[in-house]
């Protein structure tokens, strides 16, 4: 038997009959072209999908600190404030509804932790009022978490994680 070059030759055993224990040696050929062109192929598809799954994980942990920054001043500036027109002209409230729907998953967190006026950023962000009743605080942001999960916008992970 002449070998190729470019051909390696596997050995396999395979079981013809178990019940006599006859074997019988086989080989499998493979170009090793063909393998090393699979492997790259498989090697940049992996790494594709490593990068734009490493696009996005930086994409979500960017806005999640761009909204912390936002809510954490935006409390801080109305902490002591009641009337609603004030609490919601605030530059950071406004940077909020500016973040647009990349921001509903963490206002919905953060009304499950601690209700709020976020509530209204919704409303501005969805161009949707969640009831047409009057709503106190808490029952308006149970509402919107309500909304949330039946959309698929956050999960009982979100809430439970606070993440």
């Amino acid at each position: 038997m002449k070998f190729i070059p470019t051909v390696t030759m596997l050995p396999l055993m395979v079981g013809l009959n178990t019940h006599f224990n006859v074997n019988q040696a086989t080989n499998i050929a493979f170009n090793e072209n063909q393998i090393r062109d699979n492997l790259l192929e498989m090697d940049l598809n992996t790494l594709n999908y490593i990068r734009r799954t490493d696009d996005i994980v930086r994409n979500k942990l960017h806005l999640q600190d761009k909204f912390d920054k936002l809510y954490s001043n935006w409390l801080k500036q109305t902490l002591f404030l009641s009337r609603a027109d004030q609490i919601i002209a605030n530059k950071n409230f406004q940077g909020i509804v500016q973040m647009g729907e990349d921001a509903i998953p963490f206002i919905l967190i953060k009304l499950n932790q601690r209700p709020s006026p976020l509530v209204w950023a919704l409303n501005l962000i969805t161009n949707y009022k969640i009831s047409r009743n009057e709503l106190t605080l808490s029952e308006a942001s149970r509402a919107w978490i309500k909304w949330g999960l039946s959309n698929h916008l956050i999960n009982e992970n979100d809430l439970f994680l606070g993440n």
